[in-house]
């Protein structure tokens, strides 16, 4: 049997949190990494994960703690990636991965933005290059028909800022139009009553969501999207 850490031996069979947090920075998606200075692997850079304790609540205030006491970071938004058995060298886990998003000004200086192109050529702890795939296609995939792009951006904002998020997530251009009906269609939005003004544009409107639930499109807005 394998010699288990003293925090692994609390536990028959340790349960972990491993959020993969995103951001948009400099027109890139980023994931929010910390390094390990200490135990396995140290020295190589991780998902800010950790065990779910016996006094938390449920498992998603597990993932907030996790992500306040390893970052700092606020949770805005939280979504289940899968279950399944860990890749802990130090004993059998059962590893829970989530996809979420936070308020970036909370996040403290021990952790750090890499952009995924830059971790697709990093060799990280345990298995968390391939949960960092995983949840990079459901991100995608998610994006393709739904709201969840508007839960990346500060309140208020622009449209022509949230359809450069869908843009940047999707890897294509959007069609305007498309995009705007697309958008109104769901109602999630309200105008402020307010305008900014970006570059050398004329102001643009700004808008605030309705409420913080994510809605799906009744189709995929890339297919809906004509192509030049």
């Amino acid at each position: 049997m394998p010699k288990f850490k003293p925090e692994i031996q609390k536990f028959i069979f340790p349960v972990s949190v491993d959020p993969v947090i995103f951001s948009i920075i400099d027109n890139q998606l980023h994931v929010l990494l910390v390094k390990r200075t200490h135990g396995v692997f140290n020295g190589k850079y991780s998902l800010p994960g950790g065990l779910v304790s016996q006094e938390d609540t449920s498992l998603e205030n597990a993932t907030a703690r996790v992500l306040s006491e390893k970052t700092g970071a606020k949770v805005n938004y939280v979504e289940q990636l899968f279950t399944r058995s860990g890749h802990d060298p130090r004993g059998p886990t059962i590893s829970i991965a989530y996809i979420a998003l936070v308020d970036k000004q909370s996040v403290v200086s021990n952790a750090v933005w890499k952009p995924i192109s830059e971790i697709k050529n990093t060799s990280l702890a345990f298995d968390h290059n391939h949960i960092i795939d995983l949840a990079v296609k459901r991100l995608t995939d998610k994006v393709n028909y739904s709201t969840l792009p508007m839960h990346f951006l500060p309140h208020p904002f622009t449209l022509p800022k949230l359809q450069q998020v869908y843009e940047i997530i999707l890897g294509e251009p959007l069609d305007k139009s498309t995009f705007r009906k697309k958008i109104d269609e769901t109602g999630v939005l309200f105008e402020t009553g307010e305008q900014i003004k970006e570059g050398a544009y004329r102001p643009a409107k700004l808008y605030s969501l309705v409420n913080d639930i994510v809605f799906n499109f009744d189709s995929n807005i890339l297919k809906s999207s004509p192509k030049p």
